[in-house]
């Protein structure tokens, strides 16, 4: 082989090989967290990390979402079997023995890094209860108020129990087809 000839085998098999090999993009989601409200579990997992899953309840826990809000690490995606991802849960652990100072302060970061994404809350609760301790702290954003949840019905971030360690900060979206999975589930 001369090396006039050399040059187009190499070519062609270059081409070849890269052409052979083309991987389809990543589907991208609009919806919270980048995934779809009404996504089936294998689109879930295409473009996210599982970490486990309850295949009874239609749940996974997953990681690396495709647009991840910062100190929401993990998520539980719960599906119905008609309508697709229907609720997301997430949560955001601090030591039990946190001043409520410092509860609040993570809260109300976490209220201004999703209204940043879904615009004001719709509501805000902020009250004592019982005893000086008991704070009652929620943020909640509803579609039917205008908040932009991106395909969601609903997103509320609510303080945990504090008299366990540890302090959770959770936050909870659903989708039009929440009701639906919560009655499946009741059916099981």
């Amino acid at each position: 082989m001369n090396k006039y000839t050399l040059a187009p085998l190499l070519l062609s098999l270059l081409t070849l090989a890269t052409t052979g090999c083309k991987q389809e993009a990543a589907a991208i989601y609009t919806g919270p967290f980048g995934l779809q409200m009404g996504m089936t579990i294998e689109q879930a997992r295409a473009v996210t990390q599982v970490l486990g899953s309850d295949t009874r309840r239609n749940v996974l826990l997953v990681e690396r979402p495709p647009r991840p809000i910062a100190g929401f690490e993990e998520l539980s995606l719960k599906f119905g079997k008609e309508v697709g991802l229907c609720e997301i849960y997430t949560a955001v652990e601090i030591p039990g023995d946190t001043q409520d100072s410092a509860i609040r302060a993570r809260f109300e970061e976490l209220t201004r890094l999703l209204a940043q994404r879904y615009g004001p809350p719709s509501v805000a609760i902020d009250q004592t209860v019982d005893d000086e301790r008991q704070q009652v702290l929620v943020s909640q954003w509803l579609a039917s108020r205008g908040a932009s949840l991106e395909g969601a019905s609903e997103a509320v971030l609510t303080v945990g129990r504090r008299d366990v360690d540890p302090v959770s900060i959770g936050l909870s979206i659903s989708g039009p087809g929440s009701e639906q999975c919560q009655q499946e589930q009741r059916q099981e």
